[in-house]
């Protein structure tokens, strides 16, 4: 199992190479040589998980959050769970049992299903009455689900003291 954190640096290498050899391609196409490298040792690790607000998940480019598919974290370890009540980070999976945390913890939740599903249409009840989200809540939830999904990953990376493949950039 790659990392939260591998897979994000993996697509940010990705993202580096396609723009290297988009940049080769234009200067061939003017008659020019192209003297971009791509050099994957180069690309900097874009986030690690942690409480710092320098490598907030927020900092990066969304597209590389959402390209993060891989997730074997578990809310059912009560020794995770436990892990992120002292973190303060509990709160994100929202109540034990609710439909949030089911759907975090089912790993092959769509983004289709999850804006399906009728439990999230409307918001927790406040003062008697629920909020119907709109269309564009909606797609703004199913980000802030995701961006939980590996946040979450993360924790779970640390908490089992798991690292990427290059130990110069450990998970913290």
């Amino acid at each position: 199992m790659q990392t939260a954190a591998s897979q994000i640096w993996d697509r940010a290498r990705q993202i580096e190479k396609e723009r290297v050899e988009a940049q080769h391609a234009k200067m061939q196409n003017e008659g020019k040589i192209s003297k971009a490298e791509y050099n994957p040792e180069k690309v900097l690790q874009p986030w690690t998980w942690g409480s710092s607000a320098t490598h907030s998940l927020h900092n990066i480019d969304p597209n590389l959050v959402l390209s993060v598919n891989h997730f074997d974290f578990d809310l059912n370890d009560g020794n995770f769970v436990e892990f992120l009540k002292k973190k303060s980070h509990l709160h994100m999976c929202r109540a034990a049992g609710s439909a949030y945390w089911k759907a975090l913890n089912d790993h092959s939740v769509t983004k289709a299903e999850f804006l399906a599903d009728k439990d999230f249409h409307f918001a927790q009840e406040y003062q008697g009455t629920r909020h119907k989200y709109s269309e564009g809540d909606l797609l703004s939830l199913w980000k802030i689900f995701h961006f939980t999904k590996v946040f979450l990953q993360g924790a779970y990376d640390n908490f089992k003291n798991r690292s990427n493949e290059n130990d110069e950039f450990r998970c913290h």
